[in-house]
């Protein structure tokens, strides 16, 4: 080909008649097509099966809230009341042995009451462990701020006034990792530090973070940690969230973290408000 005016050759390719006869060229061309439909279609597969792992994780995270509550509506319903019956009825049977003059008798059933109060504590912390009734009727901040009141670093709240009430799952999620970030930072701060809890909600995400100023923790413990971190992590990824922990013995440690923060069925409220009517049903 001849250059046009103005221009000149810098390269030029040649063809070996074989290509041409042959039908290399084509041949690879159909190759390479054949090879790119097969990755599109590799991909469209990964996409679907990521597409329903996604869905998958979410719907055990749900029904594994939904368990939960049904736990604690059992352990209150059941067993809590129960063990007060049994509490009463001891109570009444001491007063009449206090009666009959039986002091020996009288002793017995007073400690035997006084098991039955432990026996009702121990149930009344483990109902309250699977679901925090406060979380349930008053939303993250309040429960966070009840659960921190008696720490013995000191703890403070801040932008839960912010926070509107998410899915049961979603808000397990993150009181539970900021409780045991909150945990951590009282065990390893010292007993000088101070802790905060800060709650932003911005575009459906929540951010969350929990500072100290204590002397910091090793790298190796902040990136790897114990079962407390693995179980932090582990509760945020369930409900597509995310987790850091930055530690730096000038400034303390921040485990920081952030989740989609889906406005809860039924209801618009904010924190302190119950969440909207029909809801608190499923934590009574």
């Amino acid at each position: 080909m001849t250059p046009a005016n103005n221009q000149r050759s810098v390269a030029a390719v040649f063809l070996h008649p074989r290509l041409w006869r042959d039908g290399g060229i084509t041949r690879r061309s159909r190759d390479r097509e054949a090879t790119l439909r097969r990755n599109a279609a590799l991909e469209a597969e990964l996409r679907a099966t990521a597409d329903e792992l996604h869905a998958s994780r979410a719907r055990i995270v749900a029904a594994g809230a939904r368990e939960r509550r049904r736990i604690e509506r059992d352990l209150h319903d059941s067993g809590q009341n129960r063990l007060i019956a049994l509490r009463i009825k001891l109570e009444l049977a001491a007063a009449e042995a206090t009666r009959a003059g039986a002091d020996e008798l009288h002793d017995k059933l007073v400690e035997l009451g006084g098991e039955a109060q432990d026996a009702l504590d121990a149930v009344r912390s483990i109902a309250h462990g699977i679901y925090p009734p406060l979380l349930a009727t008053s939303g993250l901040a309040a429960a966070l701020s009840a659960e921190v009141a008696d720490t013995v670093v000191p703890v403070r709240v801040d932008g839960g006034d912010g926070v509107p009430r998410s899915t049961p799952d979603v808000e397990a999620a993150v009181y539970h990792c900021c409780l045991e970030a909150v945990q951590n930072a009282c065990k390893h701060a010292g007993p000088g530090a101070r802790v905060t809890v800060a709650l932003a909600c911005a575009h459906g995400q929540l951010r969350f973070a929990v500072d100290d100023d204590g002397p910091g923790i090793p790298a190796a413990v902040a990136n790897k940690g114990g079962r407390g971190l693995t179980d932090m992590r582990d509760r945020i990824a369930a409900v597509d969230g995310t987790l850091a922990i930055d530690s730096d013995p000038r400034v303390g440690t921040s485990v920081h973290g952030a989740a989609p923060w889906p406005q809860r069925p039924g209801g618009e409220g904010r924190n302190g408000n119950g969440g909207g009517p029909g809801y608190q049903g499923d934590f009574l």
